[in-house]
């Protein structure tokens, strides 16, 4: 038994310098919390999340569009578009029909 780690040691020995480099890039690629695995999962999640603000952006400025052309003074006809739409409401002699595929 101690044969085999004589063997190895004298291995490690001879080949110091690659040794270290190998446990150094074993360290680097996948044992540290900064390794290069971790980096680009980080990468991609950011990504990820840079294309969700985009998204975010994009809805918000349609919010402002029709915020804008309902407002205070805006028309009664927009409103209840919306509210017949969104919330399938409708005037009290009217009779709605939802018709589903």
């Amino acid at each position: 038994m101690f044969a085999r780690f004589t063997k190895i040691f004298n291995w490690i020995k001879s080949h110091k310098y690659l040794f270290v480099t190998i446990i150094f890039l074993v360290i680097v690629v996948l044992i540290d919390d900064k390794s290069m695995i971790r980096h680009f999962e980080n990468r991609h999640k950011i990504a990820e999340l840079e294309d969700e603000i985009a998204r975010m952006k994009r809805d918000s400025l349609e919010i402002e569009r029709k915020n804008d052309r309902i407002g205070p003074n805006g028309d009664i006809r927009e409103i209840e578009k919306i509210c017949r739409d969104k919330y399938n409401m409708h005037t009290a002699d009217e009779d709605v029909f939802i018709i589903e595929d």
